[in-house]
C-alpha cells in the first residue's frame, strides 16, 4: 500500500489512497457486476495513472450497482466512471489539468464516445469556494456534487466527500472524507 523512499536520513512513505478506496468498494461493486481497476493505462506506452476505473456490466446501471455508487456517480448513463481521488490534496489547477488529461487520453485510447465516460474528481479536503468559482463549478441538485458551466470541464464532476448527503449509498465513500464527523 505504501512505498518507502530515503530522503537524507529520513524514510518517507507514500500512501496510495486511491488503492485503499478501491479496495473498500471492490467487493460490493464486483458483486453488483461493476469491475474496479487501479493504475489504469490512459495512453499507449504510458505510465500507470493513479485513478480508479469503474466499468459496469450491462446496458444501464442497475439499482444493485447504484446502491454502492456515491452521488455524482449514480446519476449518469456513462458505462465507465474514471475517478481521480485526492486524499491529501485539494482542488488546484494542476489537479484539474491532470484529471482532464486522464479523461481525454483514456477516452481516446479506449475509443469511447463522450457519453460512455464520466470523470469525477473526488476530494477529501474541501477546496475554497474561490477555486471552484474560478473554474465555473457550482453545486448541482446533489449535495457535495459540483459541475462546471465552462465547456472545457463539461465531462467532469467534482465530488466533495465532506459535503455528501447522509444517504446509505454515500457511506463507504464518506469514510475517506477529511472531517472527522463525516
Amino acid at each position: 500500500m505504501a512505498d518507502r523512499k530515503n530522503v537524507g536520513t529520513r524514510v518517507t512513505q507514500k500512501t496510495y489512497w486511491h488503492r485503499l478506496l478501491a479496495q473498500c468498494v471492490t467487493e460490493p461493486l464486483t458483486t453488483a457486476k461493476v469491475s474496479v481497476q487501479t493504475e489504469v493505462d490512459v495512453v499507449h506506452a504510458s505510465p500507470k495513472a493513479d485513478i480508479i476505473l469503474l466499468r459496469r456490466e450491462g446496458n444501464t446501471w442497475t439499482e444493485e450497482q447504484k446502491a454502492w455508487l456515491a452521488d455524482g456517480m449514480r446519476d449518469t448513463d456513462a458505462r465507465e466512471l474514471l475517478i481521480e481521488f485526492k486524499f491529501t490534496e485539494s482542488l488546484t489547477e494542476n489537479v484539474l489539468r491532470r484529471t482532464l488529461a486522464y479523461d481525454y487520453f483514456y477516452r481516446e485510447k479506449q475509443q469511447l464516445e463522450r457519453d460512455n465516460l464520466r470523470s469525477l474528481l473526488l476530494l477529501s479536503k474541501t477546496p475554497t469556494t474561490d477555486i471552484l468559482a474560478e473554474n465555473g463549478f457550482s453545486p448541482t441538485d446533489k449535495e457535495g456534487v459540483y459541475a462546471s458551466c465552462l465547456r472545457i470541464f463539461d465531462s467532469l464532476y467534482v465530488v466533495l466527500l465532506n459535503e455528501l448527503s447522509e444517504e446509505p449509498h454515500n457511506a463507504v465513500w464518506k469514510c475517506f472524507a477529511s472531517r472527522q464527523q463525516e
